[in-house]
């Protein structure tokens, strides 16, 4: 069972809302082996207070869309250190200063740090689409260079600026 698999949709769904965020240094712990408290936290940092708002009204407002309510939210008025609670996990979103501070992860050091087998998609982006394929060995979105020559490679002369009539 990869990392994936074990982390269940609702915690997936909260790290995809922090990258579209733009969070940065985003954590999952597993903490079903350690605590009774809570399954899983997400640990997610912003750099500034308002990114770190930001982040955190991504996650609620998309999980309210899902039907998910927290039980309770904390720090969300400051920026500095936003708390989700969501019983079988638990969201974190610091200023990173503060982070630094507090050190969640070195705090529950015994947890396993999951990281998934990809990286999540941000939730207001689409799937990538393949790029253009070029053609005739230029990208599409180059147009194509004029030339002085025919298809044989013969001048045209077309490119002298009396019309094609050399001087003598």
């Amino acid at each position: 069972m990869t990392a994936s698999e074990r982390v269940p949709a609702e915690v997936r769904a909260a790290v995809r809302c922090a990258l579209d965020r733009k969070a940065e240094e985003v954590v999952v712990l597993d903490l079903r082996e350690l605590s009774s408290a809570t399954d899983f936290f997400v640990i997610a940092s912003g750099r500034s207070d308002v990114q770190v708002k930001a982040i955190a009204d991504h996650v609620l407002d998309s999980a309210r869309a899902a039907g998910v309510r927290p039980e309770h939210v904390e720090g969300k008025d400051d920026g500095r250190w936003v708390l989700l609670d969501y019983i079988d996990y638990v969201v974190h979103v610091f200023h990173a200063p503060v982070r630094e501070f507090y050190r969640l992860e070195a705090l529950w050091g015994d947890a396993t740090a999951l990281t998934l087998d990809e990286p999540p998609r941000p939730v207001d982006e689409p799937p990538q689409e393949e790029p253009p394929r070029p053609v005739d060995g230029l990208p599409q979105d180059e147009p194509p260079v004029p030339t002085d020559a025919d298809s044989t490679g013969a001048p045209t002369g077309d490119s002298e600026p009396d019309g094609g009539h050399a001087a003598p």
